[in-house]
């Protein structure tokens, strides 16, 4: 299956739309392709995938289903055997290949009150915190910075909360369930680039005490490229509000019963009033706790889940062993599929992008009190993200072995794939751990949605207001970053109640290359700072508007032999373009006069 990243796998590739064709078969589509075709000729059923060709064999059909006379698509998983009188004989599962008689189907389940006491009570828990760093006095440093007094335990927690969204919690055990664990050495690229981000960029952000990243980028090359950058970040964060806030609403929908609407609402107005009022202090703490609520209702669903899977933790290993659900290392050298080569390269870019040149990440380990405690703020959130992709890959396994074994557990009527843990929750879990799971997603969307305001607010008053008016108050700051952070929550949230109701899955997947190819051009101005002095700004701004080009032509011209290059690939394109291109024009276009003490690489060696 070729997938264009990791979310589009999710969203994209289960949809079944009903189509009927003789002899006894159905084809099952994904956004519009057809994908799938199943033929059913007597007890032998095989699946044909339209792109590719290839052809399986699935699971025999029972021997009552000879009785059958037609095969129709039922909901985005499942396939219905029906007789003469359109009564359904047999239910067919297409992700675990299993069949099983259709009045063994469980009715869906529903949240219980016990859940919603659990997760008010949580909510109650976030509105203390809110009011605890409310009504203590700030600077505009505690403000902006958290005055530099953030424990490196918590700014590392913190990190993470930040990394790892609601759309993570959701759309990485989705994948795994879906297929397999090819993905999870995105995870180990983390590891690999902190010694990078530690010993050389990290050093940077603690001598310039930069309130916003962006301020490098002024003093290394010029104001345009200081402000591009920024506005750049802005748009971003803004855009990711809004995706972040509406991709969980759809599942929790799904599971709850709740409007969309009202979740997203809800989820925006939480976050954006304890964000404005109380500043990135209360963001990091709260990130603090919704990290740890993140963690443990992933671990305790994993648990449970095995504890459901016949045989146990053995049985786990057994099913998916035999099923290829435990495949991690690709090492075929096809770069139109997502084999480790691919992966590696996203990985790395994707890390870089984060740990050099996002706000959001910057900002947290800017908080602490020295650069060692920096430091072991980012090791910890390393860690932590392994850790936290074991449980998460795992989960998704599970969930496919249990649902292997109980097919007929499963919600037929399920609306999206990425909706399998939230249906899980109300059908199988005790409403105390339905509860606490449900807040769990709330927390890692508020988690992710308070550190996009608190960065963006952040980046506005550090690059535009108190750029050009320095003789601002310390009081005024504070107010502008609380009126930034409603404006562009608020923003956010119009954002995803417009994107509610329109086609959410193609935007998503736009959204996420667009992001991709312009975060990896500013990866690049970070990464010709630190290491190529020789680079001033007109060279720098030239490549990357040359990144530009390079990777639009990717995604909207018809050039030949990018249709069997993966799009994780276009970002490692677009960076290495930016680099060359600067690094070639600088010895075409030299510019004298611009003072680099300090600011690179060279020069922070020799001091």
């Amino acid at each position: 299956m070729r997938m264009r990243n990791i979310v589009l796998a999710i969203i994209a590739s289960m949809i079944a739309i009903p189509s009927l064709a003789a002899p006894l078969s159905a084809e099952q589509n994904g956004d519009q392709k057809k994908r799938y075709v199943f033929t059913v000729d007597g007890t032998k059923c095989t699946s044909r995938e339209v792109v590719s060709g290839k052809v399986r064999d699935c699971a025999a059909v029972p021997d009552a289903g000879r009785a059958a006379t037609t095969l129709e698509p039922l909901g985005i998983q499942h396939l219905a055997l029906k007789d003469a009188s359109g009564k359904t004989l047999f239910v067919y599962h297409t992700v675990t290949d299993s069949w099983f008689p259709a009045e063994s189907i469980v009715p869906r389940g529903r949240f219980k009150p016990t859940a919603w006491i659990v997760v008010g009570l949580y909510f109650l828990f976030m509105v203390g915190m809110a009011w605890w760093f409310i009504r203590k006095k700030k600077t505009a440093d505690d403000y902006l910075r958290g005055g530099g007094k953030i424990p490196w335990y918590v700014a590392g927690v913190s990190i993470f909360a930040t990394m790892l969204s609601s759309i993570t919690f959701l759309a990485v055990p989705t994948l795994a369930y879906l297929s397999d664990w090819r993905y999870f050495p995105l995870a180990i690229c983390t590891i690999l680039i902190i010694p990078l981000v530690t010993g050389c960029y990290l050093p940077f952000f603690r001598r310039l005490k930069v309130t916003s990243a962006y301020e490098y980028l002024e003093r290394r090359f010029n104001l345009g490229t200081r402000l591009f950058g920024s506005a750049a970040f802005v748009v971003f964060m803004v855009s990711r509000v809004a995706v972040v806030t509406l991709l969980p609403a759809l599942a929790l929908n799904a599971a709850t019963g709740i409007s969309v609407d009202m979740c997203i609402v809800v989820c925006g107005a939480a976050t954006i009033v304890y964000c404005s009022l109380g500043g990135l202090e209360a963001v990091v703490w709260s990130d603090f706790v919704q990290g740890i609520v993140l963690l443990g209702g992933a671990l305790a669903m994993l648990l449970t889940l095995v504890a459901r899977t016949d045989g146990g933790l053995s049985g786990v290993w057994s099913l998916a062993q035999a099923s290829g659900k435990n495949v991690m290392w690709d090492f075929r050298w096809d770069l139109a599929e997502p084999c480790l080569w691919v992966i590696l390269v996203q990985g790395i870019v994707m890390n870089l992008c984060s740990y050099t040149s996002d706000q959001c990440v910057i900002q947290r380990y800017m908080s602490v009190k020295d650069e060692p405690a920096a430091r072991r703020s980012i090791w910890f959130n390393g860690a932590l993200c392994i850790c936290a992709s074991f449980i998460f890959y795992g989960l998704g396994t599970v969930l496919w072995t249990h649902y292997k074994c109980h097919p007929e557990m499963l919600d037929v009527a399920m609306p999206k794939a990425d909706s399998i843990l939230p249906v899980f929750m109300a059908t199988e879990l005790p409403p105390w751990m339905a509860g606490l799971v449900i807040a769990a997603v709330f927390a890692a969307t508020i988690s992710t949605l308070s550190a996009n305001l608190s960065s963006a607010s952040t980046a506005i008053v550090a690059d535009f207001i108190a750029r050009f008016r320095p003789s601002i108050p310390p009081e005024r700051q504070i107010r502008c970053g609380q009126v930034c952070t409603v404006v562009c929550g608020l923003l956010g949230v119009v954002c995803a109640l417009v994107l509610s109701r329109m086609q959410t899955h193609a935007l998503f997947d736009n959204f996420q290359e667009l992001i991709s190819t312009l975060t990896a051009g500013l990866m690049a101005l970070f990464f010709i700072g630190v290491f190529m002095p020789r680079v001033k700004g007109i060279a720098a701004v030239t490549g990357l508007a040359a990144n530009y080009v390079v990777c639009f032509a990717f995604k909207y011209a018809s050039i030949p032999f990018t249709s069997h290059l993966h799009p994780f690939l276009v970002g490692g394109i677009g960076f290495v373009v930016c680099v060359a291109v600067a690094w070639v024009l600088s010895f075409l276009l030299p510019e004298k006069g611009r003072d680099l003490s300090g600011l690179t690489l060279k020069t922070l060696v020799r001091d």
